[in-house]
């Protein structure tokens, strides 16, 4: 099974927003996503991974060194996937984390999703971000 689905997204480098043409796609014999990214005359690259958040990622790993951010909601630094939003949703759906807080579906926001450029970090800046958002959570202890 063959799937593709063409959408466009915001860039920005060093403050000049653009419009970039993205095609997911999906190859069920291979099980694998594909993202691919052009910006005609400018830029073009993709990336291939088990889901789409991991697809998203990996062009970032291209074009951020470049100085460009992907204004949608999978490269904000406070939002985060769940090992089950990576299977059940194929990396399409994320968690918005709040410091000290759980998860929730109240939470949830599509990874493609439009952005503004404030709330976008580089990978790195993400993953800080996530593993202080773990480090912050103490659950609550349960009453006897």
């Amino acid at each position: 099974m063959e799937e593709r689905h063409a959408l466009k997204v915001r860039l920005v480098d060093t403050g000049e927003e653009r419009v970039a043409e993205v095609v997911i796609g999906y190859t069920g014999s291979r099980r694998k996503y594909t993202f691919g990214l052009t910006v005609p005359g400018v830029l073009s690259c993709g990336c291939e991974a088990g889901d789409k958040f991991w697809a998203l990622i990996g062009v970032r790993r291209v074009i951020e060194p470049l100085g460009w951010r992907i204004l949608c909601n999978g490269s904000r630094r406070d939002v985060w996937p769940s090992g089950m939003c990576l299977s059940m949703a194929s990396g399409r759906l994320a968690y918005v984390m709040k410091m000290g807080k759980p998860s929730g579906p109240e939470y949830l926001v599509n990874v493609f999703d439009p952005c503004d450029a404030h709330l976008v970090a580089t990978i790195d800046e993400q993953i800080a971000f996530r593993d202080r958002w773990i480090a912050a959570y103490v659950p609550p202890v349960a009453k006897e």
